[in-house]
């Protein structure tokens, strides 16, 4: 089993038997659709190089599902049915396999075949967009939980797209300045191929300028690549003395080997590498990665995310990962919504996620408020490191730097693109 630290691990038993009391005060009426029942459709990754961060969104939206609805979580990792507060809620997943076409097939699979009431996804950017067209054609919401491309929630807003995972300028709002203040003046930048990573690139490098720092270069790897590095010697070249990286799956693993056998020392933030897996797999060499703006189990000390850590630990023997946090609460408002609606009709749910405060979440409770300007939700953020440790089943732990209040850790709504929301 994975060791969690002890007095972590107690509270989370203490917070298991009052996880899901607000899910009591929900009473179902008879809207237009079935009060008592809701379809989810999840397009993701579970195969290829970001197979654990979409087995792990599932994981976090069954969680977050459960502790609304106060389910009965025993035997929750082998079922995709959560039941609670008389609401039976099914989990139909897709592989997108990481291609926005395959996306886009399994999302029109979802809505037209299987008629779920609500899509969610995805873990690539790409995939998110391809699936939030399929979502808005069809007029069927759709909860982003993982995806983190600014223009979700930015220039292609409408009514039924909500995000509760971070924005990449979120990331780089909290990263880049203190990249530009601590990691050096100079900056090469790696990033994935798509959507993400091209994104993440041109917001970490505007927060880097705008705080005094200066772009020296930059690298766009496609997904799956096996050699790194190339894209090392470029950044040596080019002059820089920090790299910031914007890669996640496998590849931030190989990426981080490669860095290591390289030798030269150069001081390094990351966006999206610092998975669980990645933890695991490079050791101590993920010291090196400083100014990481992720959830990370250990930072947020609360009942909600204790009962997280004391459920996906004895569910799946692991730890939460970065992205579970996001997933959960896209979980706990659907959960929250369709109890305050009595209804799994399209409208009556938008309504109630227009402007909701989600009750319990990883970050604290009422921690989450999606926008009504964009259905963006706003957040704390957190900035961490890594330290070395001993007696776990990893070589290194995430240690709290810093955090940032919601509202000073998200662009302004006039500054997103969105043209705004109307019902």
């Amino acid at each position: 089993m994975v060791e969690i630290d002890r007095r972590r691990l107690l509270k989370a038993a203490s917070a298991t038997g009052v996880a899901g009391l607000t899910g009591l005060a929900g009473c179902l009426g008879g809207g237009g659709g079935g009060a008592d029942s809701l379809s989810i459709g999840v397009v993701t990754d579970t195969s290829g190089p970001y197979a654990h961060l979409g087995n792990s969104v599932i994981r976090g939206i069954k969680l977050g599902l459960a502790q609304s609805l106060d389910a009965d979580t025993e035997g929750l990792a082998d079922s995709n049915t959560v039941e609670g507060s008389g609401i039976t809620v099914e989990i139909l997943a897709e592989d997108s396999g990481l291609a926005a076409d395959t996306g886009r097939q399994k999302a029109r699979k979802l809505v037209q075949s299987d008629e779920v009431d609500i899509l969610q996804g995805s873990v690539s950017s790409s995939v998110a967009a391809a699936v939030q067209d399929v979502a808005t054609d069809a007029s069927t919401p759709m909860f982003v939980d993982t995806a983190a491309a600014t223009s979700l929630t930015g220039e292609n807003c409408n009514k039924y797209t909500f995000r509760t995972s971070q924005t990449t300028y979120q990331d780089a709002l909290a990263g880049g300045q203190y990249a530009a203040e601590n990691l050096g003046s100079s900056f090469y930048f790696v990033g994935a191929d798509y959507s993400w990573g091209h994104d993440s690139v041109a917001q970490w490098k505007s927060v880097i300028e705008e705080n005094g720092g200066s772009a020296a270069g930059e690298s766009f790897v496609s997904p799956g690549t096996s050699n790194y590095t190339p894209y090392l010697q470029n950044a040596e070249e080019s002059g820089a003395d920090s790299i910031v990286v914007a890669l996640t799956g496998t590849d931030g693993i190989r990426f981080s080997r490669d860095l290591a056998d390289f030798g030269t020392d150069f001081e390094v933030t990351a966006t999206g590498v610092t998975t669980v897996p990645w933890m695991q797999q490079v050791g101590t060499a993920a010291t090196g990665f400083s100014g990481i703006p992720k959830y990370f189990w250990p930072f947020p000390d609360n009942s909600t995310n204790d009962w997280i850590i004391e459920q996906y630990s004895s569910q799946w023997n692991a730890v939460p990962s970065i992205f579970t946090a996001g997933a959960h609460a896209a979980g706990y408002a659907i959960g929250q919504g369709m109890q305050s609606a009595g209804s799994n009709d399209a409208d009556p749910l938008i309504e109630q996620w227009h402007g909701m405060t989600i009750e319990k979440t990883a970050r604290g409770d009422g921690a989450y408020t999606i926008r009504e300007c964009d259905h963006q939700a706003e957040f704390p953020m957190y900035l961490g490191h890594f330290e070395e440790t001993s007696g776990g089943s990893m070589d290194v732990e995430p240690v709290l730097d810093d955090t940032f209040e919601a509202e000073s850790s998200i662009r302004p709504c006039g500054e997103t693109g969105c043209s705004g929301i109307e019902l």
